[in-house]
C-alpha cells in the first residue's frame, strides 16, 4: 500500500462526524496506517535533516570559498547573465572602492568606473555571457575607482549549468602595475641605449661618407682650381666655368661640414662674412621650403656689406629669424629683409639696445606682416626655452640662439611689435671695410716655388694625381704612396732624404694613426700633416699625443695648401 493510500483510509477512518461504515477497517488495518504514517514522518525528518545538513555545508563552503578568495592577491569576481556583481574578493571590493559585498552585490561596473572604461568591460563580456568565448591572460590599461592607472593581466570564462547553459561568468585580474611600469622603463632605457647607438651608427656612417665624399670633393675642387690657374690668362671664359665649379664644390663641402656634426665638434673660426650674400642663400633656400602666399622683399642696402664673424651662426641667426617670421604668417604675408649702415655716436647710445658700443653697424631688419605679439611676450621673447607655438612645435631656443649670436659678435638685436600688425626684428653687428675672398677662388700668383722632398700617401689614385700636381707646382719633389704599408716601406728606406709627410687617416691594410705611430718610431722628428675628410676621437687623441705638423681637411684649396705647409717648413710647433 502506498503512502498516500495509507494516509487517506486513515482520513477517511478517523472523521468523528461520519457514520460507522460497513466497510470499517479492521484493527490490523489501523496499526499499519499508522506505522506507515510514521516513518513517513521519519523520512520526513530525515530528509529534513539532511536538507539542514546541506545548508549548513554549503554555508560553510560558501564561507571557505570566501575566505580563499579573500586571501588571493588577484582581483576576482563573479557575475550574472546581466554583468552584475554576485561576489567579490576582498581585494576587489577594495578596487571598486567598496566596504562590503551589499554594497556591491547586483550592481554593474558602470556603478564603480569612468563610463569608457564600464563599456569596454561590459562589451567584452556581452560576448562571452552570448557565445561562450573566453578571456586568457589578457593585458589591459585600466583604472580603479578613484580614477587611478592600473595595469590588468585578466582571465573572464563563462560559468555553466549541468546543461550546458550559462548562467553567469567569473573573472580573475591580476595587478601587473608594477611588472608593467617596470616593463615600460626598461623600454625606454632601451629605446635610450638604441637611440645612442643610431646616432654613433650614423656618425660613423657620417664620417665614411665624409670621407668618401670629401676625397671626390678635393679632386673635383682641386683640378678645378688648377684649371683655373692655367686658363686664367689663355681662355677667361672658360676659367670662369671653372670658377663656378669651384663655387660648387665649396657648397658641396659646406654639406657635408653639416654632415659631421653627428660624428665630430667643429671650430669656426672669424672670418670675413658678407651679408648680403647669406641673406640671398637664405632667400633661396626659403623659396623652396616657404609657403606661396607669402612674399619676400629684399631691400638691401648697407654698403660695405660685411663683418667680421662665424658664418655658420650668421646664416642660422638670419635662417631662425626667417623661420619665425614665416610662422607668425599662417595665412600668407610679406617677409622683408633690409640693410643699412648706421654710425652709433656716444651720445646716441640711449637711443638704441643696451651694451651696444659707439661705432659703425651694419643692420640687417627681418620684417613680417603676421600676427605680431603684445608687450608681455616681447619681455620674453629671447629667454631660453620661451615660446608660444603649440607643444612639438617649437623649442625656445632659435630666437635665443639669435639674441646670443647678436652677443658674441659684439652687436645686439631688438625688436619692434604690435598685435595684428607685424613684427620686426633688428639685428646690429659691427661693420668691417675688409672684403670677402672669393669662396674656393684661390688668387693666380700666390703660389711662390718651393723645394724639397713630400712623401704622400692616400688610397684614392685621383685625390694623389691631384696633390701630386699641387705639390709640383709649387717645387717640391713627390713620392706617392697607397696605403700605410707601402709608405713605411719606403720611409724606412729613405727617410733622411724625405721632408715632408702628407698622411690620408682613412686607407686599406694599414690606416694612418697606425702608419703614423710607426713613422714617428722611424723618425721621431718626421714633419706629418694630416690631410683627411673624417678623423674620428680615437685617431685623433693618437694624432695630438704625437705632435703631428699639421692638419688639413678635405676638400682644401691649393692656397689653403700652400699656407700649411708654408707654416710647417717654417715652425716645429703643432699647427693641428
Amino acid at each position: 500500500m502506498s503512502d498516500s493510500a495509507v494516509i487517506r483510509i486513515g482520513k477517511a477512518c478517523i472523521q468523528d462526524d461520519q457514520p460507522a461504515c460497513n466497510n470499517k477497517p479492521s484493527q490490523a488495518d489501523l496499526c499499519r496506517v499508522i506505522a506507515e504514517q510514521h516513518r513517513l514522518i521519519q523520512r520526513l525528518q530525515a530528509e529534513n535533516e539532511s536538507l539542514r545538513q546541506s545548508r549548513r555545508e554549503l554555508a560553510d563552503n560558501k564561507q571557505l570559498l570566501q575566505i580563499l578568495i579573500d586571501h588571493m592577491p588577484d582581483y576576482i569576481f563573479v557575475k550574472d547573465t546581466k554583468s552584475k556583481f554576485i561576489l567579490n574578493n576582498r581585494i576587489h571590493l577594495r578596487v571598486l572602492g567598496a566596504q562590503s559585498q551589499q554594497e556591491v552585490a547586483g550592481k554593474s561596473d558602470f556603478d564603480f568606473f569612468s563610463h569608457d572604461l564600464a563599456c569596454r568591460y561590459f562589451s567584452d563580456e556581452k560576448i562571452i555571457l552570448k557565445y561562450g568565448n573566453s578571456i586568457i591572460d589578457r593585458e589591459e590599461r585600466s583604472a580603479d575607482s578613484w580614477g587611478n592607472e592600473i595595469w590588468l593581466s585578466t582571465t573572464k570564462v563563462p560559468l555553466r549549468d549541468d546543461d550546458g547553459k550559462i548562467f553567469g561568468l567569473v573573472g580573475i585580474s591580476r595587478d601587473i602595475t608594477h611588472r608593467k611600469k617596470a616593463e615600460l622603463e626598461r623600454e625606454r632605457l632601451e629605446a635610450k641605449i638604441r637611440h645612442h647607438e643610431k646616432l654613433d651608427s650614423l656618425g660613423q656612417l657620417a664620417g665614411g661618407i665624409a670621407h668618401d665624399f670629401n676625397n671626390m670633393l678635393s679632386a673635383i675642387q682641386g683640378f678645378a682650381g688648377l684649371l683655373r690657374k692655367k686658363l686664367l690668362k689663355e681662355n677667361p671664359k672658360y676659367s670662369e666655368y671653372a670658377g663656378t665649379i669651384l663655387q660648387a664644390s665649396k657648397r658641396a663641402a659646406d654639406l657635408i661640414q653639416k654632415l659631421l656634426i653627428f660624428s665630430r665638434k667643429s671650430k669656426h673660426q672669424a672670418e670675413v662674412v658678407d651679408i648680403h650674400e647669406e641673406i640671398r642663400d637664405v632667400v633661396k633656400l626659403l623659396e623652396h621650403t616657404i609657403d606661396k602666399r607669402i612674399r619676400i622683399v629684399q631691400n638691401l642696402q648697407a654698403q660695405p656689406a660685411t663683418i667680421m664673424g662665424d658664418r655658420v651662426q650668421i646664416q642660422n641667426a638670419l635662417l631662425n629669424l626667417a623661420v619665425n617670421a614665416r610662422d607668425a604668417m599662417p595665412i600668407g604675408g610679406k617677409l622683408i629683409f633690409e640693410t643699412d649702415i648706421e654710425k652709433i655716436k656716444e651720445q646716441e647710445l640711449d637711443n638704441h639696445p643696451a651694451d651696444l658700443k659707439p661705432g659703425m653697424y651694419l643692420i640687417v631688419k627681418v620684417t613680417d606682416t603676421g600676427t605680431g605679439m603684445d608687450q608681455k611676450i616681447k619681455d620674453r621673447i629671447f629667454e631660453p626655452f620661451f615660446t608660444t607655438k603649440a607643444s612639438g612645435k617649437g623649442t625656445g631656443l632659435g630666437l635665443a640662439g639669435v639674441y646670443g649670436t647678436a652677443k658674441s659678435h659684439n652687436g645686439a638685436i631688438e625688436v619692434d611689435s604690435v598685435p595684428g600688425q607685424g613684427t620686426t626684428f633688428k639685428l646690429y653687428l659691427p661693420s668691417t671695410h675688409e672684403k670677402a675672398m672669393p669662396e674656393g677662388l684661390p688668387q693666380a700668383g700666390m703660389v711662390k716655388s718651393r723645394t724639397g722632398s713630400v712623401m704622400l700617401v692616400d688610397d684614392e689614385q685621383y685625390f694623389r694625381d691631384l696633390a701630386n700636381e699641387m705639390l709640383s707646382d709649387m717645387g717640391f719633389s713627390v713620392q706617392t704612396c697607397s696605403d700605410g704599408i707601402e709608405a713605411l716601406n719606403h720611409y724606412h728606406q729613405h727617410w733622411r732624404e724625405i721632408d715632408l709627410v702628407i698622411l690620408d687617416m682613412v686607407m686599406p691594410r694599414m690606416n694612418g694613426a697606425d702608419c703614423l705611430l710607426k713613422l714617428k718610431d722611424i723618425n721621431p722628428d718626421a714633419k706629418v700633416i694630416v690631410a683627411t675628410g673624417y678623423v674620428n676621437s680615437q685617431d685623433t687623441a693618437i694624432i695630438r699625443t704625437k705632435q703631428i705638423a699639421g692638419f688639413i681637411q678635405k676638400p682644401f684649396s691649393e692656397a689653403e695648401l700652400c699656407e700649411l705647409i708654408d707654416r710647417v717648413i717654417s715652425s716645429d710647433t703643432l699647427t693641428f
